[in-house]
């Protein structure tokens, strides 16, 4: 995890080869981060059986005006699930070299980069809580006169 000049931490976005394509932004101590993933997580399924017999293109586009359709709305709302779930707006800079459904270098869709990115940003997240958890315990179990 990295910070950027706005406090917002950042995880690159790379595929399984470690090529970098975008930038992943959200607020380190989002405590509700976790909850939205988890949300997010349970309508991710679902929204990817809607790729089924669709037409894509290795850049992610359509194949016919149907397939652009489906891939154009999916590419919506995917983006606005990212969004949501790192609290910030940062589709664009995640999106900025490569459409969710492009192929990257190693075969997958991109989404499924973004995907490892926000389950990283989720571990981030909770590792940050639990150490500000363990903190406040030690503090709560200092005697007042050793806080001098």
């Amino acid at each position: 995890m990295q910070v950027n000049e706005s406090n917002l931490a950042f995880i690159p976005v790379r595929d399984t080869s470690g090529r970098e394509y975008g930038r992943l932004y959200f607020v380190a101590h989002d405590i509700a981060l976790h909850t939205r993933a988890a949300t997010v997580q349970k309508t991710l399924v679902g929204f990817l059986e809607h790729l089924h017999g669709v037409g894509i293109t290795s850049d992610g586009r359509g194949t016919d005006a149907h397939s652009s359709a489906v891939i154009a709305d999916l590419t919506e709302n995917f983006e606005a699930m990212v969004d949501t779930v790192c609290g910030v707006e940062t589709s664009s800079e995640v999106f900025r070299a490569l459409r969710p459904f492009a192929v990257t270098a190693d075969g997958h869709f991109y989404a499924n980069a973004v995907i490892n990115a926000l389950d990283t940003a989720n571990a981030t997240v909770l590792a940050n809580l639990q150490q500000i958890n363990q903190q406040i315990r030690q503090e709560a179990n200092t005697p007042k006169w050793r806080k001098r």
